[in-house]
């Protein structure tokens, strides 16, 4: 049997206050080049990740950035998953 790989992406939720708490909390974009090389001994994917350029996203980085991991669900035959067979990590936050 050939195992299969999904992969799933999210969006973020979008904030209802617009422009108030946009200060505030701050906003994600992608990894400029400049930072590629340093962001990526860090674990972050440049392509795929994205960091904080302001407010609290900026400054709690680090802690909000999640960590790299992956996902083992076994498939039995009738076709349902058991997501708690493995995990390794916590999905780095997009």
């Amino acid at each position: 049997m050939i195992g299969r790989v999904f992969l799933l992406k999210w969006s973020h939720p979008r904030l209802s206050t617009g422009s108030l708490t946009a200060n505030l909390i701050g906003f994600l974009g992608p990894i400029p080049a400049l930072l590629e090389e340093e962001l990526r001994t860090q674990g972050f994917v440049p392509n795929r990740d994205q960091i904080g350029y302001a407010g609290v996203e900026a400054s709690m980085q680090s802690l909000l950035s999640g960590k790299n991991g992956t996902r083992v669900i076994q498939i039995d035959v009738a076709g349902q998953g058991t997501p708690q067979s493995g995990t390794t990590g916590c999905a780095r936050r997009w």
